[in-house]
């Protein structure tokens, strides 16, 4: 790591004597004024640190009596230069002050180097005098100027270096600190350590007596341990100090509060939160690490611990949005925690939270859950229920109700096709039939997808009912019911209308179609069902039940699909068919329908219809 250095001494005034990079003219200005301290009896030395925003360095400074010097007062000063990226970098930045020398007059040739030292092998041991960082980390909030009186300055030189250390990058770049014999009582941007306060009467700051959480202390000296005796709250501190303002006060509120995550004191945390970020603009990232998800590297408080704390708090501290809160309670509730978080929840507090846990009930709420509901606050469920009306798509929730009320809601709702299904699904039929015909039930049960359920209705169907016309599908559940409501017309209608839709149902109907008029219309059949059939056969896609029904109307042939040709082959030979009809009958049957090439003689009667169908299908 290189490090820039200078020598400041006396040739007629305090001056720079040797540097190994060039400083300007207000940079050199500052630095004089900085190393140019008076020393007293006793003192070793007098430590100064300096940030240079414009030069992007921190200057690391030591003065030094100059007894040498026939000048009173003299003084040689011994400044490091560091770039704030390499500071940043260091895990003890008072291994910086090692590379501090006093400097002599027959050296100074030596400045003009820059130094290369191995900085992080090096880790000077440092200890906080506990009552004076005490009274440094009292300025956070206070706003007293920054001066303070100790008598031994190397003990407040380590203090200050142990308070410098555990600052993250933005922090340490900006910390500016000095060691004085004597240091008057002003407003100054550093950190002033002094044996004697000028300007005052004794030697006692007149600061009001504050005293930090001992455990602040603790926190911070772990961190400064080589190795950190505590390097999760140092990686705490370092991930969220650089979103807080760059100052001690955010220092101390991050070690105050790493020290009340560890302890998973969930309420010294919001306490924390709430002095510090008490808007929901503010803090984000940080209420987010520790509130905003199921699982949190920095503590082990469970998710719903968390989430009741957030249904608990009356201050507008939580942005529900960022949270991700509607969807946290919806998982909650799904895990049977509804009656835990409604009791948490505080009813009085912020709007946003409300809305979302109102929300997150709403999008998990089902039939069983809106029961719990009605037990713990029946306002609350009828909410719910005002902003989810899609429950009533549900049959348990029919089924819930008693049936005088089912009749209410029947006679008042609008009837949608999924209401119309569950109230079905659930028993309600004929309650149903005393607002809608028949024939609107069928149609709304085939729109709301339920067309199984058309199985349950045939009851209550009468022939005379499906003479106004029914929805194809209904035509074809109803047929495969075996109820015998549909004539042969209606089925073949329904079946061809929905050649396009080819699925079980539509070929068990298919089936049926054969077996019910395998005597008489079968021509008629054949031309809507065999390609399909065809298909399904040859792509085994029929159901096997189905086999055993065709196993007794087709002829005698090596596979099921060559036994469906040589029927079709049959009813060509005696029926009265055209090309239209084969064309009809050979349509989505499948490319293997050209083994008809292979199994039906050229010379056969059958053959020019069946070439000419081959032909138009492209086969």
């Amino acid at each position: 790591m290189r490090l820039e250095q200078a020598v400041f001494g006396y040739r007629e005034g305090h001056r720079l004597l040797s540097a190994s990079l060039d400083l300007s003219a207000p940079t050199q200005s500052l630095l004089l004024g900085a190393t140019d301290a008076a020393l007293g009896s006793g003192s070793e030395r007098l430590l100064t640190g300096l940030p240079l925003p414009v030069e992007k360095m921190y200057a690391l400074s030591a003065t030094w009596d100059a007894p040498e010097i026939d000048r009173p007062g003299a003084v040689w000063a011994h400044t490091v230069f560091i770039s704030f990226a390499d500071l940043a970098s260091l895990e003890h930045p008072a291994s910086l002050v090692q590379q501090l020398r006093r400097p002599s007059s027959d050296a100074l040739d030596a400045a003009r180097t820059p130094l290369r030292p191995d900085l992080q092998a090096e880790s000077p041991s440092l200890s906080a005098d506990r009552q004076l960082m005490t009274r440094i980390l009292s300025i956070a909030t206070d706003g007293q100027p920054s001066v303070f009186t100790h008598q031994d300055l190397i003990a407040a030189e380590s203090t200050l270096l142990v308070l410098w250390t555990v600052q993250w990058p933005a922090l340490r770049a900006e910390f500016s600190f000095r060691t004085r014999e004597s240091a008057r009582w002003v407003e100054t941007p550093s950190i002033v350590v002094a044996r004697r306060i000028r300007g005052l009467s004794g030697q006692r700051s007149k600061r009001p007596e504050r005293h930090e959480d001992g455990r602040v202390i603790d926190v911070l000296e772990g961190i400064a341990d080589d190795p950190p005796s505590d390097p999760l709250r140092r990686e705490f501190i370092w991930s969220f100090g650089p979103l807080e303002e760059t100052s001690l006060g955010s220092l101390v509120f991050l070690a105050k509060l790493s020290g009340a995550v560890a302890d998973e004191n969930i309420k010294e945390v919001l306490t924390e939160i709430a002095v510090a970020h008490p808007s929901n603009r503010q803090g984000k990232h940080l209420k987010q690490s520790l509130f905003g998800r199921e699982e949190t590297t920095w503590w082990r408080v469970s998710e719903l611990v968390r989430v009741k704390e957030i249904l608990a708090t009356r201050k507008s501290m939580f942005d529900p949005r960022s949270l991700k809160l509607t969807e946290r309670v919806r998982k909650l509730i799904s895990r049977g925690h509804v009656e835990e978080l409604f009791t948490a929840w505080n009813q009085d507090g912020p709007k946003g939270i409300r809305d979302a846990f109102v929300e997150g009930t709403c999008v998990a709420a089902s039939a069983q859950l809106v029961r719990t509901l009605i037990g713990l606050d029946e306002e609350f469920t009828l909410e719910v229920l005002h902003r989810r009306p899609d429950l009533l798509r549900d049959p348990e929730t029919w089924e819930a109700l008693p049936a005088a009320r089912a009749a209410d809601l029947i006679s008042q709702l609008e009837l949608k096709p999924d209401v119309v299904a569950a109230a079905t699904r659930a028993g309600h039929t004929k309650t149903l039939l005393k607002r809608i015909t028949i024939t609107d039930l069928l149609d709304h049960l085939v729109r709301g997808g339920a067309l199984g359920l058309i199985k349950r209705l045939t009851q209550f169907i009468s022939p005379s009912d499906l003479r106004g016309g029914i929805d194809s599908r209904a035509a074809i559940e109803l047929a495969i019911s075996g109820a015998g409501l549909l004539d042969r017309p209606r089925l073949i209608e329904a079946l061809d209308e929905r050649r396009s839709h080819v699925d079980e149902a539509w070929l068990r109907a298919a089936v049926l179609a054969l077996e019910q008029w395998h005597s008489k219309g079968l021509d008629e059949v054949l031309q809507v069902v065999f390609g399909p059939l065809h298909s399904a056969i040859t792509e085994d896609r029929l159901p096997r039940d189905l086999w055993r029904s065709l196993d007794k109307l087709l002829p005698h042939a090596d596979d099921p699909a060559h036994r469906l040709r040589r029927l079709l082959v049959e009813r060509l030979r005696q029926g009265d068919w055209s090309r239209r009809h084969v064309e009809l009958a050979l349509r989505d049957a499948g490319p293997f329908i050209r083994e008809f090439k292979y199994e039906v003689p050229h010379d056969d009667q059958v053959w020019s219809l069946l070439h000419k169908a081959l032909q138009a299908e492209g086969r």
